[in-house]
């Protein structure tokens, strides 16, 4: 890939556009989309920062992580997200074509619509409000806000409601082939 070296502060107030397995030694973690197009590879991830991106975005192809992955914004794009087994948070919204899931937690804080998701046996956290839809999903939590079921959703292992949190299926059917507590205390 290609590198780019930035000797001062970076600010990204439009789009960096990078290629899997491009370097860049800087990144903007308050505002700006960078957009990873064209050749698939991986996503680089900033060691030294809390966040890695702000809003990220995958465009058709499959990019892999090998570290953990956060955004400040949303994630999204055409692309596939492989996420290995290391941890992936997301504070606003994932909306990616598909998403081979980490093994570990993937946490998000916006609306959930990936079209092809795979468990790969790890859980979907929300830390926020927004929709949930797509699955099924080996485990799911909800650990603050409302989440609103978007569609009917398959928990295949077990499904967990902190206190001060709230699951709302509306007019839809949730199903956990494991174990479900609700420690909100009310139905959810």
């Amino acid at each position: 890939g290609f590198a780019l070296l930035i000797n001062t502060a970076f600010s990204n107030d439009g789009t960096l556009y990078r290629r899997g397995g491009d370097s860049v030694n800087r990144s903007d973690i308050d505002s700006g989309i960078t957009r990873y197009r064209t050749t698939g590879g991986a996503v680089q991830r900033y060691t030294s920062l809390s966040r890695d991106y702000y809003h990220l975005v995958l465009d058709d192809a499959v990019f892999t992580i090998s570290g953990a992955l956060r955004t400040a914004g949303n994630l999204g794009g055409t692309g596939t997200l492989n996420g290995g087994t290391v941890p992936v948070t997301v504070n606003g919204s994932l909306t990616v074509a598909a998403y081979l899931a980490t093994s570990d937690v993937t946490t998000v804080g916006g609306d959930w619509t990936v079209a092809a998701f795979t468990h790969n046996g790890g859980t979907a956290s929300f830390s926020g409000a927004g929709a949930v839809s797509g699955g099924p999903f080996w485990n799911l939590t909800v650990s603050a806000a409302t989440r609103t079921l978007a569609g009917d959703i398959t928990v295949l292992n077990n499904a967990a409601i902190a206190a001060g949190a709230v699951l709302d299926g509306g007019a839809f059917t949730l199903s956990v082939g494991g174990s479900w507590t609700n420690a909100a205390g009310a139905p959810g």
